[in-house]
């Protein structure tokens, strides 16, 4: 019975496969860098006024898209109120 050979050890695959996904990666963002336009916009950076930058901007459209609602303030047992400051701030605080 012959033994099979391997063009790879399994960790020169792995290595490959690591430097193949981030080479990937970074053309990927270089494509992105480049749709979007951020270079003209620092090329341009002196000709231009920032409010040109970045070439997005994010609405608020959650009323017009049918989506009310308010917070409120949660009212529980009054045994947990010593308690209260600590769970109901942000996790994790800063």
């Amino acid at each position: 019975m012959t033994q099979r050979r391997y063009l790879f050890t399994r960790r020169q695959l792995l290595k490959h496969a690591a430097q193949a996904s981030t080479g990937l990666g970074v053309a990927g963002a270089l494509l992105a860098v480049r749709q979007t336009g951020v270079f003209d916009a620092f090329a341009q950076l002196g000709n231009q006024p920032k409010k040109h930058y970045p070439m997005f901007q994010l609405h608020d459209i959650s009323q017009r898209a049918g989506v009310h609602s308010t917070h409120h303030k949660v009212l529980l047992d009054p045994k947990l109120d010593n308690i209260m400051p600590c769970i109901s701030r942000r996790w994790p605080h800063h």
